[in-house]
C-alpha cells in the first residue's frame, strides 16, 4: 500500500514538473515556447546575446534517460553561441537528446523527427589553425553555415548533420551517418561520408 502510493505521488510531482515547471523555466530563459509543446525531463538551454531559440505547436523535447527505449545518455541541448544565433522548431516536430551547437542558424521544418543523440553543428567548433588553437583563440576564424532540415524529414540515432547542408523534404538519415553535404528530398542516406542507400518514394 504505501509503496503504490510512493508511486503515484513520484508520477504526480514528475508529472507537475514535465507539464507545468519546465515550460515555465524555458521561458524565463528566453525560450518560445509555442503551444501544446511538451517535455520530458528538462532541457539545457545557452543562448548567447541576442540568440533565438523557438519551438513551435505541439513539439515534443525529450531529455530524461527513461524517455526514449532506445536510451538517451543526455538532455537535448539547445545553444546558440553566437550573436544573433537561431534555433526554429517547427511545428509537431520531435526532438530526443539531441545536441544542437548554433553559431548561425538551425531551421527544422514541420513533422520532423530527429532520434537519440543526433548533433546538428553549424561550425565547425575550432579555428582549423593548429597554433591559433594552441593560442585558444579563432573564434572569429570558426567556419559556420546554416542548417535546414525540411519538413517530414527523418534523422536517426547519434546521426551528425554538419554546417551548411539542407535535408530535403521527407528525406531519412540512417543512425549513426556523418552528412556534409545536401540530401534531396526522399532520399535515404547513410555512412560516413553519407552517402544515397535509397528512396522513401521506392518503399512506399
Amino acid at each position: 500500500m504505501i509503496a503504490r502510493i510512493l508511486r503515484r505521488l513520484r508520477l504526480t510531482m514528475i508529472s507537475f514538473y514535465d507539464r507545468w515547471f519546465v515550460p515555465f523555466w524555458l521561458r524565463q530563459l528566453g525560450v518560445k515556447v509555442g503551444p501544446n509543446c511538451r517535455f520530458v525531463g528538462m532541457p539545457v538551454v545557452y543562448s548567447g546575446p541576442k540568440g533565438e531559440v523557438k519551438l513551435g505547436r505541439n513539439v515534443r523535447v525529450y531529455s530524461r534517460i527513461d524517455s526514449n527505449p532506445r536510451g538517451v545518455m543526455h538532455p537535448t541541448y539547445l545553444a546558440t553561441l553566437d550573436p544573433g544565433a537561431r534555433i526554429n522548431i517547427g511545428d509537431n516536430t520531435a526532438l530526443t537528446a539531441v545536441s544542437f551547437s548554433v553559431r548561425s542558424s538551425v531551421t527544422i521544418g514541420q513533422h520532423v523527427q530527429i532520434g537519440p543523440g543526433a548533433c546538428l553543428w553549424d561550425n565547425d567548433g575550432h579555428a582549423i589553425d593548429p597554433a591559433t588553437r594552441k593560442a585558444g583563440g579563432g573564434r572569429e576564424t570558426i567556419k559556420r553555415a546554416p542548417i535546414v532540415v525540411e519538413d517530414e524529414a527523418f534523422i536517426g540515432a547519434r546521426a551528425i548533420i554538419l554546417k551548411g547542408v539542407t535535408i530535403g523534404k521527407g528525406a531519412i538519415v540512417g543512425a549513426g551517418a556523418l552528412v556534409t553535404k545536401d540530401v534531396a528530398p526522399g532520399d535515404i542516406v547513410g555512412g560516413n561520408p553519407a552517402r544515397v542507400i535509397g528512396s522513401v518514394h521506392n518503399n512506399a
